[in-house]
């Protein structure tokens, strides 16, 4: 099924399944409670929107553009039970511009990038996993969020799990693993026990494992756990770099902090809080 650079539309009150590849500029995916299961790998998909209330959506694409979180029609991002984005094309991104909310879980696997554009929010409101998996780098724009909101009881479970640069040889690029531009946050809610886990690699030539100008925030009994790396030191790279104004806090749970730098080394120590403003590590 083909419509090219147009947009193709698809609603059902029940389920939909696919026996061949869908190639469409936009996707918009309608019908409350309905579930959307389009995993074939020959999948072309550039803009999608959806709006299930209680339904599922999983999308994989295997094409060369980025797939986009976006604006279909009257349709902007995404509002279902669950969402699930693959893709599998290496010169591809998963572009997130618009916010996605569900009540169950969020999972982005793409063989490039995973970007979030900014101010743009993705929201799990359940007790349920929001993960990023990107091969090469994974980055939030300024003021962009990424919480877990669930509060109902302290039972502990994986709230957000964050993976960049995860290839076996680290991508040969100037690139941090995991960035995080000024104002961006990543939180979890007080009254739950949601855990945070980040981990990043710098690219081959240069770059940290985990940059942040951000807050990283368990409001709960949720831990957080950051794992960062610099592959190649020689030019002041770190591997988790915290500048001025960002921090890292927990209020009832534990924070672990690993940093590395691999290679010939730089000025730069393996984990730097930069000075100034001040960057935090806090827990209560």
């Amino acid at each position: 099924l083909s419509v090219g650079s147009n947009r193709l539309t698809l609603e059902t009150a029940g389920g939909a399944t696919q026996s061949e590849a869908i190639t469409a500029g936009q996707l918009l995916l309608l019908g409350t409670g309905a579930d959307y299961m389009l995993a074939n790998g020959g999948n072309a998909v550039g803009t999608l929107a959806a709006s299930l209330g209680t339904g599922n959506v999983l999308v994989t694409s295997g094409a060369a553009a980025n797939l986009v979180v976006g604006t279909v029609g009257t349709t902007t991002g995404v509002t279902a039970a669950s969402l699930s984005l693959t893709s599998t094309n290496a010169s591809a991104d998963i572009a997130i511009n618009n916010a996605v909310t569900t009540t169950g879980a969020q999972d982005y696997v793409s063989e490039r990038d995973v970007q979030l554009a900014a101010g743009t929010a993705l929201t799990v409101s359940g007790a349920a996993m929001l993960s990023i998996d990107a091969a090469r780098q994974v980055s939030l724009g300024a003021s962009s969020t990424i919480e877990n909101s669930y509060a109902s009881d302290l039972t502990p479970f994986d709230a957000i799990s964050i993976m960049g640069n995860r290839r076996a040889i680290a991508d040969a690029g100037n690139l941090s693993g995991v960035e995080m531009a000024a104002g961006s946050v990543i939180r979890t809610a007080a009254g739950g026990a949601g855990n945070i886990v980040l981990s990043g690699r710098g690219g081959a030539v240069s770059g940290h494992g985990i940059a942040m100008a951000a807050t990283v925030q368990s409001l709960g009994a949720g831990n957080v756990t950051l794992t960062g790396e610099s592959v190649n030191s020689t030019s002041n790279y770190s591997g988790v770099y915290l500048s001025g104004g960002s921090g890292i806090s927990s209020n009832l749970g534990d924070i672990e902090v690993t940093a590395l730098a691999s290679g010939a080394a730089g000025n730069f120590p393996a984990l730097y809080l930069l000075g100034g403003v001040g960057a935090s590590i806090q827990s209560s």
